[in-house]
């Protein structure tokens, strides 16, 4: 297992992040493809601004083509840099609304309504009910509230910049992780087959193994206790690593992520030579005496 995760880590560390022109030609040839298939106005027209805002997009990117970058951080902090002009300072929030959720913004208590963003939300629900608010009102703009929600406002103006600011960032996050999926340059096979080498590992070790070696390695009177104690910080630790998995790849990258599991794994694996006693052709009662006496 040790030495598929020090794969993946390896495999990780030396990728790169690399646009080519051709990646980009591709992407604005796939805008145009879905603007040629609309079928009706409305659609074309939406296809078209969205054809209009890739070829936009790939053209600000332009400049990264034949570029490398060591990590992804690098790649999109630079993708960043020359898609805020774009991106920064064009979101409209309120353009984007229903008529009736537009005509609920004329509050006739626009200090209060406006103050936070749980006053907005009461405001608007109170105005167009729940089920309205939540079926019309656009799931950018609900995830700006809930992002907002520790923050107060002085005016309708600044709750909206606010709105605005949040939307364009994000929108911003989204196009460079896109494109930052299209850089990516690795070695696909050495990774599959440290996937498969460590799922195949633990399937004939650890896996099936340690529910056996408790078993045999407790007394008999204690072995109920025991066995459930152990099952009991074994799934603990499981539910630490899935928690932890997700922030370690945002703040450390695969790379590190996956040396740092390497690590445990190599730990474990000298644990077993040197603590773990060999449970082949002995009995109970033997390795109950052996383990006594150790």
């Amino acid at each position: 297992m040790a030495i598929s995760l020090f794969a993946s880590s390896w495999a990780f560390h030396s990728s790169t992040y690399e646009l080519n022109n051709k990646v980009l030609d591709a992407v604005v040839g796939e805008a145009v493809k879905k603007e040629d298939e609309a079928a009706d106005p409305d659609a074309r027209k939406a296809a078209r601004k969205e054809r209009e805002d890739t070829e936009a997009i790939v053209q600000a990117l332009r400049p990264l083509a034949g570029k490398s970058f060591k990590s992804e951080s690098d790649f999109t902090a630079e993708a960043a840099r020359l898609l805020e002009p774009l991106v920064l300072g064009k979101s409209d929030f309120e353009s984007g609304l229903s008529p009736d959720l537009r005509a609920a913004l004329d509050t006739d208590d626009p200090d209060t309504a406006y103050s936070s963003s749980a006053a907005f939300e009461r405001s608007m629900v109170g105005a167009v009910g729940r089920q309205s608010f939540n079926e019309e009102f656009p799931v950018a703009g609900k995830n700006a509230l809930r992002k907002l929600r520790k923050e107060s406002f002085s005016s309708r103006e600044e709750f909206m910049k606010a709105i605005n600011g949040f939307i364009d960032r994000t929108t911003l996050n989204g196009h460079t992780g896109t494109y930052a999926k299209m850089a990516l340059n690795i070695n696909g096979l050495m990774v599959l087959c440290a996937i498969v080498g460590f799922i195949a590992s633990f399937a004939i070790s650890l896996g099936p193994v340690m529910w056996a070696m408790f078993s045999e390695i407790f007394p008999t009177r204690l072995r109920g206790l025991a066995i459930s104690l152990a099952g009991f910080f074994n799934s603990g630790v499981s539910f630490l690593v899935q928690q932890l998995f997700p922030w370690e790849l945002s703040t450390f990258g695969p790379g590190w992520t996956f040396f740092i599991f390497a690590g445990f794994a190599t730990l474990a694996f000298l644990f077993t030579l040197k603590f773990i006693p060999e449970t082949k052709g002995k009995s109970l009662e033997e390795l109950e005496d052996e383990l006594v006496r150790t």
